[in-house]
Formats: structure tokens, sequence, C-alpha cells
């Protein structure tokens, strides 16, 4: 096993505002609460308030939803923990993607149990409890209903709408098959598809998927938490309240936007006016205001604002947050001082700070998660046999091609200079004769240095189709670190890899991160 470790600013070309947090620039601080370390993460520790009644709250919700899992001492553990004063959480979310969906679902929760044992570490006095939000109430189940094998994609035909966590998950077992074939058979193979066959014997996707990640990191004590409880929406009744009267959340984020745009900063989300959905028997569909009536888009549910605070206090659990007000939720039912997301999640939650503020509510430390590229042996040989090493790969394609193919030294560079030099020779001595021939020189200059470059074309076209092999093997290798054009952690799913690297895959990760390191690890299993 090899490992190296690169600058994830050098190589992956973030967002300015991302690339702004990482080098820790001074024009970013209104959009968060401190530049993450071990010490103003220990600072958040006597900042973030959260009431013996609200964490008994936690702690019973969280013992309701392990009754009938097989969870680690280390998770019944940190879950009593909750109780006490001297606990906090670092928390990462991702929706509930099919297997565990793209490898960074994964490394998020590994970043966010690496930070938590570190902060343990600094301070042995205080908890830190890792707890992974099951994103259960999204209902975009087209960003949910599939996984890439090898290049190959499995996908769920979900004959349901609403929260994708209340999904039946009737169905899967037929695809867990189709992951079978495309694996191979193994051992290795055989305990990963007898996983996914135990954890889709629950009924709802939301279960089976705290029973995969259960499964994944119970022994490093993760807590996973359903946010979709009427219990847990209760406590939250007084900020929802605000968003629908008040339209705190788009005022809010408004603002923020605007100085963003000023700074040319690309915006990840826009806020609504009412940042809440409806849990509607036809869905999950948005609230709307019009003068003093709210209604429920493309149905015919709709309350005076009398009537909305009853149905609001009478079932608060028909009310959930959308991408905007999330956040205020996790963060007001949570002992939180940390978020740990990707690039994307991060943008976005500097756009809340304000919201924030507006609820009431402390605004979390934000970290990037870690990345990491996993290179198997096939990858690996490939690499070599076209003398590339792991930092080359992220290079211009057009550039790698040229060097594949030798190209880089067919250049005319000498021959451009000579020519260059000697038509300023020549323009001196026309516009000695006559000042009007120096656009003609310079036409003919031009005209020279054109046909230069058409011919440098030519012979880089000649040598590439001698070596049509060699590029072929370039386009394969590429296709394996970004398929469909993008970096192999955001498409390819976790199982893939744990075939290839074995079930010590998630300890070497665990090893190896370090959230506050803003690195891109390269693993090879040579």
């Amino acid at each position: 096993m090899q490992v190296q470790h690169f600058s994830t600013e050098e190589l992956l070309h973030f967002d300015p505002l991302i690339q702004n947090l990482i080098r820790k620039s001074p024009d970013i601080e209104p959009f968060i609460r401190d530049f993450a370390s071990i010490d103003s993460l220990l600072k958040q520790t006597t900042e973030k308030k959260l009431s013996d009644d609200q964490r008994a709250l936690l702690r019973h919700v969280l013992q309701e939803q392990y009754q009938n899992v097989n969870a680690h001492e280390s998770v019944q553990s940190n879950i009593e923990l909750l109780s006490s004063q001297k606990t906090f959480t670092v928390t990462t979310g991702h929706q509930l993607c099919l297997f565990t969906g793209p490898l960074y679902s994964i490394f998020k929760v590994i970043s966010t149990i690496k930070l938590a044992q570190q902060l343990k570490a600094a301070d042995p006095t205080i908890n830190f409890v890792p707890v992974f939000w099951m994103a259960s109430e999204d209902h975009d189940a087209a960003e949910i209903n599939h996984a890439y094998f090898f290049g190959k994609k499995v996908e769920w035909d979900i004959p349901a709408s609403g929260p994708v966590g209340r999904f039946d998950t009737s169905g899967i077992h037929i695809l867990i098959d189709i992951v079978r074939e495309y694996l191979g058979v193994n051992d290795q193979e055989s305990k990963s598809i007898e996983l996914l066959h135990r954890a889709y014997q629950e009924k709802s996707l939301a279960d089976a998927t705290r029973y995969l990640f259960n499964e994944l990191f119970g022994s490093y004590g993760l807590v996973i938490l359903d946010a979709d409880h009427p219990e847990l929406k209760r406590a939250f009744k007084q900020e929802m309240s605000n968003e629908l009267l008040d339209e705190v959340s788009f005022r809010a984020i408004s603002s923020t936007n605007n100085e963003l745009t000023q700074l040319e900063h690309r915006l990840q989300i826009n806020p609504r006016n009412i940042n809440l959905f409806y849990l509607h028997q036809s869905g999950r569909k948005r609230i709307e205001r019009k003068g003093d009536v709210w209604n429920v888009v493309d149905t015919d549910k709709q309350w005076t604002q009398t009537e909305l605070l009853s149905e609001l206090e009478l079932h608060p659990e028909n009310f959930s947050p959308n991408v905007a007000l999330r956040p205020v939720y996790q963060e007001k039912i949570l002992p939180n001082i940390a978020y740990i997301g990707g690039p994307g999640e991060i943008a976005y939650w500097m756009q809340l700070k304000k919201s924030f503020e507006a609820h009431g509510v402390l605004f979390p430390l934000l970290v990037l998660r870690d990345s990491a590229l996993l290179l198997s042996d096939k990858i690996k040989s490939n690499m070599s046999k076209l003398g590339l090493s792991s930092v080359d790969v992220f290079g211009d394609k057009s550039t790698l091609e040229k060097r594949i193919v030798n190209a880089a030294e067919i250049s005319l560079d000498i021959e451009i200079k000579a020519i260059s030099e000697m038509m300023i020779g020549l323009e001196s001595k026309a516009v000695a004769v006559d000042p009007t021939l120096s656009g003609a020189v310079q036409a003919e200059t031009q005209k020279m240095l054109n046909g230069l470059s058409q011919i440098e074309k030519k012979i880089v076209r000649a040598l590439k189709q001698k070596e049509e092999v060699k590029l072929g093997q370039l386009n394969k290798l590429l296709q394996d670190v970004f398929p469909d054009g993008v970096l192999q952690e955001r498409h390819d799913n976790y199982f893939q890899y744990r075939f290839a690297f074995g079930e010590d895959l998630i300890q070497i990760l665990m090893k190896e991160f370090n959230p506050l390191q803003n690195q891109l690890t390269v693993i090879s299993n040579e």
C-alpha cells in the first residue's frame, strides 16, 4: 500500500470562496464564525448551549431509533454521553443514496469521526460524538436512486414520492444481484453482497441506510440520526413559526447573497419566501403565502394564520425544512460545534450565517471534508506504462497527450523566433524606404507565423496518429480517475473499492485523513 498527500487547493481547483476559506482570507470572515482549528473548535464548546431537556429529548429519540439496531457499545455509550453538558457533536450529513452513493459520502463520515478523535485527544475532559445526519426528508428521488460500479449504472425504479427516508425498499434486492455480477465473485465480494442484502431487508430507506452505516462505522462510535421525528420537530416549532409568519430566512440570506454577489462569488442556493415544505399525502410540497392565506402548492390545502399555527402546534411533524432552513434545524437540536461537508455544501453554509443569527441559533464552524483518489493495481500499472504520476493526471489533457506522444519536444519556437527577428530587420529596411510599407511587412510576418503554427499542429497530429494505442490508454486512465468527467469520489461507489482494497479500506482512510489539513490523499494498493 502506498499513500501520498497533496494540497487540495493545488490540485482540485476549488471555487474562489472555498479557496479563500482554505487560505483563511479576511474577505470571508463575515460569512463564517471562525476559521476551523483545534483551538477555535474547543472554544466553540464554551459557546454552544443545549439545555438538559433538549439533550434528554435527543437521547430519547436516538434510543428509540436504535431500538432494533445491533449498535456497537461505543455507539450506545455516545448516545448516553449526549445527556452530559460536557459532550458536543461533530456532524456531517448526506442524502440517502443507494448503496451509500458516491465515495465522498463515505469520506465525509470518516472526516467527521477523525475530527472528533482529534478533538478528544486535544481535550480529554470533553466528549466529542461524531454524528451522521440522514437527509431522510429530501424528496428528489432522481438524486438518490442510482449507483455506479466500474462505469455501469445500477438504477432503482422508485414507485413512490415524498420524503425518501420513508420509501419502501422492496425491489432493491434485485439490484444487489446485478451488483454481484458487476463486482465478480470472491470472498470479499460475497461479504459486501451479504451486507447489502441484510441492510435492505429493512423496510424503509432510512432504516436500511442506518443499518448500512452502522455496520461500516459503528465500531468508531458514529451516531446516526433521522430528524424526521415528531418530537424533534416540536423542538423546532418556534423557528418554523417565525419562518411561516416573518420570512426570517429569506430576508437574512438575501442580504448575504447581495454581499457575496458584490464580491463576485457564485451562489449555491437562493432562498424562498417560506423555506418549509408540507408533508402532504401527495408528497413533500412547498408552502406559499398569498396575503392572509397560506397554501400548499399543487394541492387544495390552505390555512388562515390561526389555522396554520394550530396545525403547527398539533402536527409539527408535517412541516419539513428545505435546504436553506435544514441546517438551522440541525444546529437547534444538536450540541454541535462543527459541520463537515464538501466544497459545494460549505459554500452554501457560508450563505446562512445571518439566517442563523436571525433565528437565534449558534452558527457552527465549517470544515472541508477530506478528498481521496484510490488507485487500483490496474490503474497504477497503466500510469507507469504511460510514465505518469498521480499528480500528472490532474493536468490539462492536451498537455498530457503531447507528453504521451513526445509532441512536447516538437516545438518550432526557434524557427518562430528566427523569422520574427528577420522580419523585424526587414521592416526597418522597408520603413526607411517607405513608411507605408510597415503594415505590409507586419501582415506578411503574421501570415508566416500562422503558417508555422499550422505546420506544428500537423506534426503533432501525425505523431498522435502513430501513437493511437498510447492515447487510448490515456483516455481509459483518465476515465478511471475522472469517470464521466468528474473526480472518482463524486461518481464511483464505495463497494467497488472495498472489493479492490479490502475491508481495511475504511481503517486505512481513517489513519490517513486529517480534515484540518485540506489535503488530497492518494492511495495505491500496490
